[in-house]
């Protein structure tokens, strides 16, 4: 039935000159016919008893994925190195994105504040309008703010994660060479940072304890929890270096003084 209906309409197709679709309706209907006529059940009960009737056996095996199956180990040492750096530099870069923004910003809110500074006195709605324009341009600073701060915190996490796990699982015959000291030096400068992100929180704050509008505490109010997100950030990073820290004097304690004696030597000689 279903073969003689796209034969009617590959002929119907033809009258109106549709060739393509003609031929599609023909070959559709001609492969209808031809599983119609191979699946009959006389058709069907002859081929299974010629096919009985063979001398061998035909089996067709399916061999599957020949490659050999996919096992989870855990990670060494080398792979948290990597990914550490490869965090350390991707960090860095959105920590310069960060200071790039604040150059753009800083020099913006300097004309916008002198702009309202000699608006004093002015009509109440031009104020108004002068002041919403300062809180759109902060809103605006906040959200390139939130995008920064998002990637910042991935590649944070990615940093610090994989520098303690590569101190945990190198081995302690090596040395560390200059990490120790390349940790405090970042440690350092996430330190400064941080101050100075919290002073330019405190100075946001203080704009926002005036509630000179509605626009403009909204605005102060987004700024000032993306400050709180990126101290977050930082108080992170410096509590898996003070971690990393630890575990380098656990795993790798310094010799003690020539001529001193040991800690080991102290505890043998107590009563």
């Amino acid at each position: 039935m279903a073969g003689l209906t796209l034969g009617g309409a590959g002929f119907i197709a033809q009258q109106l000159n549709a060739w393509e679709a003609a031929w599609i309706c023909w070959v559709f209907a001609a492969l209808v016919v031809l599983w119609s006529a191979v699946t009959a059940e006389p058709v069907r009960r002859r081929s299974q008893s010629v096919v009985a009737l063979l001398p061998f056996r035909v089996q067709i095996a399916w061999r599957g994925n020949l490659r050999a199956p996919r096992i989870e180990v855990e990670k060494g040492f080398l792979d948290f190195e990597k990914a550490h750096l490869e965090g350390t530099q991707a960090a860095t870069k959105t920590l310069q994105a960060f200071a790039a923004e604040m150059t753009r910003h800083t020099p913006k809110v300097v004309v916008e504040g002198a702009k309202l500074q000699q608006l004093q006195g002015a009509p109440v709605d031009k104020r108004l309008r002068a002041t919403n324009r300062s809180a759109r341009l902060i809103d605006r600073h906040a959200s390139r703010f939130e995008r920064l701060e998002k990637t910042y915190r991935a590649q944070s996490r990615a940093m610090t994660v994989n520098l303690v796990e590569m101190l945990n699982t190198t081995p302690a015959t090596g040395s560390l060479g200059q990490l120790p000291d390349a940790l405090a030096t970042t440690a350092a400068q996430t330190t400064a940072s941080r101050a100075s992100t919290a002073g330019y929180r405190d100075a946001v704050t203080n704009m926002r304890q005036m509630r000179v509008s509605q626009k403009l505490n909204r605005s102060c109010d987004r700024l000032i929890s993306v400050l709180d997100s990126v101290l977050e950030d930082s108080d992170a990073i410096l509590k898996a270096y003070a971690e990393a820290q630890s575990v380098i004097a656990k795993r790798w304690p310094k010799p003690s003084p020539a001529g001193g004696p040991s800690a080991s030597s102290k505890a043998g000689s107590q009563p």
